[in-house]
């Protein structure tokens, strides 16, 4: 009996020590699970403040463009409000689409088209012959003459408004006729005697030479190209 005592406090104290043991190692086990959940949390802590910075860093570069772009909206706004507004209608009116549809006209007259056209205040054109037709109806060349008609109009009201000596036009006779191209010349040299401004056309066709004062040929010779000055 005796002997069965002391065994069994033998395995009781084996029992308690193994109890200690395994209490430690489960008290070492939680303090690395919460090490490794700090780290997480720390981790995931940094990433975030990692992105916050970046995106910082970013919004400091782009605030210049916002800005600028703020500032943009803020003028055409303002800008949209002034061209609304009645009187600036009935001045742009006066001033810029009334003269263009008079020289349109004699422009008109003057290259033989059989078409009346006239701009709208949305600068489109508005073409009629006994009723307003679709400016893609029209030929080549009846369209070609409709266009330079335009052209040479805003161009005379730009020199009634600011002068200046010197114009290039480069082909602006294709599509036309020989009978237009000519009349077209004729057209322009009043243009150039009116206004005093040099009119130099770019063609690589035959052109009447009485409408001209001087004619460069420009002839190749090798790789390079020479130009010939001649006196009309």
């Amino acid at each position: 009996m005796e002997n069965q005592i002391k065994y069994g406090r033998v395995q009781s104290r084996e029992l308690n020590l193994r109890i200690k043991n395994l209490e430690e190692e489960g008290s070492q086990l939680n303090k690395r699970y919460k090490l490794i959940k700090e780290q997480q949390e720390k981790d995931t802590y940094n990433q975030v403040t990692d992105k916050i910075n970046n995106l910082n860093q970013k919004l400091v570069k782009v605030q210049p463009q916002l800005q600028e772009i703020e500032q943009e909206y803020e003028t055409l706004s303002e800008l949209i409000q002034i061209l609304n507004s009645p009187e600036l209608e009935q001045k742009f009116y006066k001033n810029i689409i009334q003269p263009v549809n008079e020289y349109l006209q004699i422009f008109l007259e003057k290259l033989n088209s059989p078409y009346a056209v006239r701009m709208n205040e949305n600068f489109e054109a508005v073409i009629n012959e006994r009723m307003e037709i679709d400016s893609e109806t029209l030929s080549g060349g009846e369209d070609k003459k409709i266009n330079i008609a335009i052209a040479l109009s805003y161009l005379c009201l730009t020199l009634d408004k600011s002068r200046s000596n010197i114009l290039f036009l480069d082909e602006i006779f294709e599509s036309l006729d020989v009978g237009n191209v000519d009349t077209l010349l004729s057209t322009l040299k009043e243009i150039s005697q009116d206004y005093q401004v040099n009119i130099i056309i770019v063609h690589h066709n035959h052109l009447n030479m009485k409408h001209f004062d001087r004619h460069l040929e420009a002839v190749r010779e090798g790789i390079f190209s020479n130009l010939n000055d001649k006196q009309l």
